[in-house]
């Protein structure tokens, strides 16, 4: 994908994670990814947030505990995105990689690592890697 790797991080945060008719997750995965893809680390540490089942900008700390728990989560997917940003310069998103993947199982770290060896392949819909039944 090609485009200005900026404004589609800036956009894809314009539709992350917030209440509301104007917030789509699926649409801020979908532009993060752009972003991300052109190695835009920022949007790499977003899409792994976003995998790890965290909702950053939710208004309340009310509302940001209640999403969280109802959250879907893909360790696979969030400690790929965490170690591609990490490997960009990104230091918060190397010490979450390193912190997730003591915490996966040996089969979730394989999986992560095959995204990584393939990551401008990695999905970049939301509802492709969470089914809507999910």
């Amino acid at each position: 994908m090609s485009g200005d790797a900026d404004a589609q991080y800036r956009l894809g945060l314009s539709y992350c994670c917030l209440t509301g008719a104007e917030s789509s997750t699926q649409m801020a995965t979908e532009w993060l990814c752009r972003a991300a893809r052109q190695g835009h680390p920022a949007a790499q540490y977003e899409l792994g947030r976003i995998y790890a089942g965290e909702n950053p900008r939710s208004p309340s700390r009310g509302r940001k505990l209640m999403r969280t728990v109802a959250a879907n989560q893909d360790l696979s997917q969030a400690q790929a995105w965490f170690a591609l940003a990490g490997a960009n310069g990104h230091a918060e998103a190397a010490a979450r990689a390193d912190d997730l993947a003591a915490r996966m199982s040996v089969t979730e770290r394989a999986a992560a690592e095959a995204l990584r060896a393939d990551w401008r392949r990695i999905p970049c819909a939301y509802d492709e890697v969470f089914s809507q039944d999910a």
